[in-house]
């Protein structure tokens, strides 16, 4: 069975690499760009269900309130110092380290993370709804 290669590589942790700012550049990305349609009609963006960023995330993240914030490490897990973003997996940390990002949008629980670019690619799609954050 030959692998798709529009869809990126089939396990994308595996890969060592730049921890970049979602340009494809994270774990194996290696610069792809998004495969987009065009624009939609509401001037978001439409992207092809080939995708390399896209691995089944609509099972978790469809229809999720996302909360606009700052990185902070997890209270019930202080030694977990870092996340990924769920699409392009680039890396959120609050150190000031290269090549890592300081703030995007989680779950209220924060368990998950996406960055700005996927957010703004994948908004309509996921039919995410927007929270403030109440907790600073």
């Amino acid at each position: 069975m030959k692998a798709d290669s529009s869809r990126g590589p089939p396990f994308p942790f595996l890969l060592m690499g730049p921890q970049g700012g979602g340009d494809g550049a994270a774990f194996g990305g290696e610069g792809r760009p998004p495969v987009s349609l065009g624009v939609g009609s509401r001037g978001m963006p439409v992207i092809s269900d080939t995708d390399w960023r896209l691995n089944g995330q609509e099972n978790y993240l469809f229809g999720v309130v996302l909360v606009r914030r700052a990185y902070r490490r997890n209270a019930s897990n202080p030694s977990w110092d870092h996340d990924h973003s769920e699409f392009c997996r680039a890396k959120f940390m609050a150190e000031d380290l290269p090549d890592v990002l300081h703030e995007g949008y989680s779950t209220r629980d924060e368990s998950r993370w996406v960055c700005d670019e996927c957010f703004h690619d994948f908004r309509e799609r996921f039919h995410w709804v927007v929270e403030s954050d109440a907790g600073g």
